[in-house]
């Protein structure tokens, strides 16, 4: 497993200590992507493939990347095919619950309705909800479609997006 987030802070903290330079002063901006951190050696190999393969260029893609890679079932199956096949680009998948809130929320539901959603979803029950007769009338009445159907479907996990940006910044 990456270890980054056990044993981060307590790298900032000795950086700072060696350095003098205080964390909070270092842009975000430069951080990531003009010191290629992801050839580091502390990253696990699947995450640099994934890296690699996906090549953010901001933040919010490099917060999307590592939101994939937590997730489970969010890339491996619909994801990466809506990727790869139906020029999907990384911003327009669902890789956090904020995404699926956010979707429901512009196909017109009720914040009531996009969390109760978004729940099913983030547990891995998207499936589940689908069979039933409350699910059927759901997709109809939001008119969900095919690819967000089969995407939440295929979910069992996602992180909230906080998390992911949290991440992001160690």
């Amino acid at each position: 497993d990456d270890v980054m987030p056990h044993w981060g802070l307590e790298m900032y903290r000795d950086l700072e200590k060696f350095t003098s330079i205080k964390v909070q002063d270092i842009s975000l901006s430069y951080s990531f992507f003009r010191v290629g951190l992801y050839n580091c050696d502390f990253l696990e190999e699947n995450l640099k493939s994934m890296i690699s393969y996906l090549k953010p260029k901001t933040f919010e893609e490099l917060v999307r990347t590592l939101a994939l890679y937590h997730s489970t079932g969010a890339w491996k199956g619909t994801g990466q095919l809506l990727y790869n096949r139906y020029d999907f680009f990384l911003k327009d998948l669902i890789c956090v619950r904020e995404d699926v809130m956010e979707y429901m929320l512009k196909l017109g539901a009720s914040r009531e309705d996009a969390y109760y959603f978004m729940e099913y979803v983030r547990k891995g029950l998207g499936a589940d909800f689908f069979f039933k007769e409350e699910g059927q009338d759901f997709c109809k009445k939001y008119e969900l479609p095919s690819w967000f159907i089969a995407t939440t479907s295929n979910i069992k996990y996602l992180p909230l997006k906080a998390h992911m940006v949290s991440y992001a910044m160690m």
